[in-house]
């Protein structure tokens, strides 16, 4: 772990492919790529279905060690449509259920078509990048007319 601190932020990079902002409570996850291999047995390439639950438990041990307030995934949740089975979209609500944090997903290149089934769930969707304190998400290039502030 790397621990950062800017302006009173503090940043700990993670060897589980995560941010966590301690003193604000925040826990920074990107490119999930939930159902990536669906997506591809969808066109016919077989690949086993078990990194989605190696992703899901790796997140799930993330939110149980830190207990951020708040989770913010920065794009490419879910891979594609094709990812949107129902073992999938149960296991992400089962995860969602058992976490005690608001969660906020900046929709990546991958997933901004899928808003309207991912409306579903109990997190905030945006497609804008997301500023908050002094600190720009984003899961591409920027400008500033295209902000959410949470």
């Amino acid at each position: 772990m790397l621990a950062i601190a800017l302006e009173e932020i503090h940043l700990q990079l993670l060897p589980e492919k995560a941010i966590y902002l301690e003193n604000l409570g925040v826990l920074l996850v990107s490119d999930i790529h939930l159902g990536k291999s669906e997506t591809f047995q969808s066109a016919g390439i077989p690949i086993a279905n078990k990194v989605n639950q190696t992703n899901l438990d790796r997140l799930q041990a993330l939110c149980l060690t830190y207990c951020p307030k708040r989770l913010i995934i920065l794009g490419d949740l879910f891979h594609s449509k094709f990812a949107l089975v129902d073992e999938l979209l149960i296991a992400w609500s089962t995860f969602l259920a058992n976490l005690n944090a608001e969660v906020h997903l900046l929709l990546g290149n991958h997933d901004r078509a899928l808003l309207a089934k991912l409306q579903q769930f109990p997190m905030v969707c945006t497609t804008q990048s997301i500023q908050f304190e002094n600190i720009l998400l984003s899961h591409e290039p920027v400008t500033r007319a295209n902000l959410f502030n949470i």
